[in-house]
């Protein structure tokens, strides 16, 4: 890829982008884009296994196809992570707010038979 061409290597989540699939595993990139994303598979698994997956599978010609289905793949499991981290963040506040809810309810009863008894 070329330093004006605006492809972006990396999508919003901050993982390999379907282009720098592609332009990684046929080496198509700049050296200071390769070290980029090499450094991004260093320390992100997901991207990591998915460029050993398709070079172990697909040894002979890249399809931009089964790139694009790997790419979708790592956007959907990021956003299936997101949305289980969200679930469980939203459950705690329930629980907490219920809790609260709860003592001041036991507080005002209290209050109430204090003032009545």
């Amino acid at each position: 890829m070329e330093a004006g061409n605006k492809i972006r290597l990396f999508n919003r989540n901050g993982c390999l982008s379907r282009y720098a699939l592609y332009a990684y595993t046929s080496n198509s990139l700049s050296r200071a884009e390769m070290e980029m994303i090499e450094e991004h598979l260093r320390k992100c698994e997901l991207c990591s296994e998915a460029i050993k997956g398709y070079k172990k599978h697909h040894q002979s010609v890249l399809f931009k196809n089964d790139l694009h289905f790997l790419s979708r793949r790592i956007r959907d499991r990021y956003n299936k992570q997101y949305s289980e981290q969200k679930r469980s963040l939203l459950f705690l506040a329930y629980v907490v707010i219920s809790v609260v809810i709860l003592l001041i309810l036991v507080f005002l009863i209290y209050r109430f038979y204090q003032v009545s008894g």
